[in-house]
């Protein structure tokens, strides 16, 4: 299901991978508050995000890719 290929991004900082993981957690935690937990075969596409592998269009795209949505 992640056939699109990841879009070469700028490198980012060490910073700017930290923030993203930290958003990433939080937006777990808030799943998990609210019962929705997050699917796990979308892993590799929020850890190439939170890696600075793509953008967040390039997340955007391949999730609607995943669940067929375009």
């Amino acid at each position: 299901m992640n056939d699109i290929a990841t879009k070469p991004t700028a490198i980012i900082s060490t910073a700017e991978i930290a923030r993203r993981g930290e958003a990433l957690r939080q937006a777990d935690a808030i799943s998990r508050i609210a019962a929705q937990g997050r699917d796990p075969s979308t892993d590799k596409i929020l850890a190439d995000f939170t890696q600075g592998r793509t953008d967040s269009e390039g997340v955007i795209e391949r999730l609607k890719a995943h669940y067929g949505l375009g």
